[in-house]
C-alpha cells in the first residue's frame, strides 16, 4: 500500500465537523464573517480521488493544535494489457521531470 500523511499545524477541526468537512463547499464556520478563507472543496476532492483508487482516508484532529490526514491507497498491478495501452509519457519508464511538465501543462490549460 501507499500511505500519505499530511500534518496541518493550524487550528484543528471540531470533532463534530470532521465528517462534514469532506463534503463539497463545507466549512466548520460557514458564516459570512468567518476568519479563514477557502471555498471548502479541498477535502471533498481528496475524498473523491481516494475513493476512485479504492483507498481510505482518516483524520485525527485536536482543536487549537492541528490535524493529521492519512490516506492509504492499495498498491496493485495494472490490469493485463493496461501498460501497453498507456501513452509513453504515462509509463513507468517516463522521467519525473517530463511527467511534471505534462501535469503543469494540463493545469495551465485547465485554468484558461
Amino acid at each position: 500500500a501507499v500511505i500519505i500523511m499530511v500534518e496541518d499545524t493550524g487550528i484543528g477541526i471540531n470533532p463534530d465537523c470532521i465528517d462534514r468537512m469532506f463534503e463539497a463547499f463545507a466549512q466548520e464556520d460557514d458564516s459570512e464573517s468567518r476568519k479563514y478563507d477557502g471555498i471548502g472543496l479541498g477535502l471533498a476532492i481528496v475524498r473523491q480521488v481516494v475513493r476512485i483508487h479504492n483507498g481510505t482516508y482518516k483524520v485525527v484532529s485536536t482543536q487549537k493544535k492541528g490535524s493529521v490526514f492519512t490516506i492509504t491507497l492499495p498498491s496493485t498491478r495494472p490490469a493485463k494489457g493496461l501498460a501497453k495501452a498507456l501513452p509513453a509519457s504515462a509509463s513507468a519508464s517516463s522521467s519525473a521531470p517530463a511527467a511534471a511538465a505534462s501535469a503543469a501543462q494540463l493545469v495551465k490549460e485547465s485554468v484558461k
